[in-house]
C-alpha cells in the first residue's frame, strides 16, 4: 500500500517508487512545457512535473487515484477522470506516462494518431515492448507497430528500469524512451499508411507478390505492373518503412 491506496491489476497499476528512476525521467522534460501525465498513480512523477511547469494535466482512469491527486494538489493541476484511449482532443506539447504494460500497443496507436500535435513523449514502457518497437525488417518481433513507430517518431532508449523500481513489483524490467516527432509529418499520408500496413501484415510470412494476388481490393492488384521486382519478391516482414511508404504512393487511396 501507497498512501493507503491499493493498486489495482485490472488497471494494470504499478507505482514508481525509485527516486533515481524518478530523477532520469523528469531530467528529460524542457521547462515551462504544456505538460499532461498519462496516469498520475499516487503523483510522484505529477510533484517532479510541477518543479518543471505549471501547466501540468493528469489523466487518471481509476476515480479514486484522480479523487486523491485532486485533493492532493489542491488545483495545482487539472486531473481529468478519463481513459486516455477514448481522448478526441488533444493540446499538449510534452506527454509523461509510465505504461500499463497491457494497454502498450493501444497508447502508442493512440500518440500515432495525435502526432504531430506533441513534440516530446517521455514513457517508460516495458523493455520486450520497446525492442518491438526498434525492431529491424525481417525480426521475429518486427511488426506493423514497429513500421509505424519508426515512420512517425525518432525514438530513442534513455535507460533500464529494473523491475524492482515499481510497486507492486511487475515480472518484467522496463525502459524510458523518448519520442519526438519527425518532421515534416503528412498526418493524411500517416492515416493511409496505417491502412495499408494492418491489411499487408495480415500476411506477414507472404512475399509481397503472393500477397497481392490474395487481396481482393484492385488497388492492390495494380502493384505487381507499378513496383520493381525486389520488392515484390520480399516478405511483408522483411519490407522497411521506406518500401511500405513507395506501396502507399502507388496506391490509389
Amino acid at each position: 500500500m501507497i498512501h493507503s491506496i491499493k493498486p489495482k491489476k485490472r488497471l494494470g497499476q504499478n507505482f514508481l517508487i525509485s527516486s533515481a528512476i524518478l530523477e532520469e525521467l523528469t531530467k528529460l522534460i524542457p521547462l515551462n512545457s504544456k505538460i499532461i501525465e498519462i496516469g498520475g498513480g499516487t503523483g510522484v512523477i505529477t510533484e517532479k512535473l510541477l518543479e518543471k511547469s505549471q501547466d501540468v494535466s493528469v489523466v487518471e482512469v481509476d476515480k479514486s487515484l484522480a479523487n486523491f491527486l485532486s485533493q492532493k494538489f489542491d488545483g495545482k493541476i487539472n486531473v481529468l477522470n478519463m481513459d486516455f484511449l477514448k481522448m478526441k482532443k488533444f493540446d499538449y506539447e510534452v506527454i509523461v506516462s509510465a505504461v500499463p504494460y497491457y494497454i502498450s500497443k493501444l497508447f502508442l496507436l493512440k500518440l500515432y494518431d495525435f502526432t504531430p500535435t506533441w513534440k516530446l513523449a517521455v514513457l517508460i514502457l516495458q523493455k520486450e515492448f520497446v525492442d518491438k518497437l526498434l525492431a529491424k525488417p525481417g525480426a521475429d518481433n518486427y511488426r506493423q507497430i514497429s513500421v509505424l513507430s519508426q515512420y512517425a517518431w525518432q525514438i530513442q532508449k534513455i535507460k533500464d528500469v529494473p523491475r524492482e523500481s515499481f510497486y507492486p513489483r511487475p515480472k518484467v524490467d522496463s525502459v524510458i524512451i523518448k519520442l519526438i516527432p519527425k518532421s515534416p509529418f503528412d498526418k493524411v499520408e500517416a492515416s493511409k499508411l496505417k491502412k495499408v500496413i494492418n491489411v499487408l501484415f495480415s500476411y506477414r510470412n507472404k512475399t509481397l507478390k503472393s500477397t497481392i494476388k490474395i487481396i481482393k481490393d484492385t488497388n492492390f492488384k495494380r502493384l505487381e505492373d507499378s513496383l520493381n521486382n525486389i520488392l515484390l519478391h520480399k516478405r511483408i516482414k522483411e519490407l522497411e518503412v521506406a518500401d511500405f511508404v513507395e506501396i502507399l504512393h502507388h496506391l490509389s487511396i
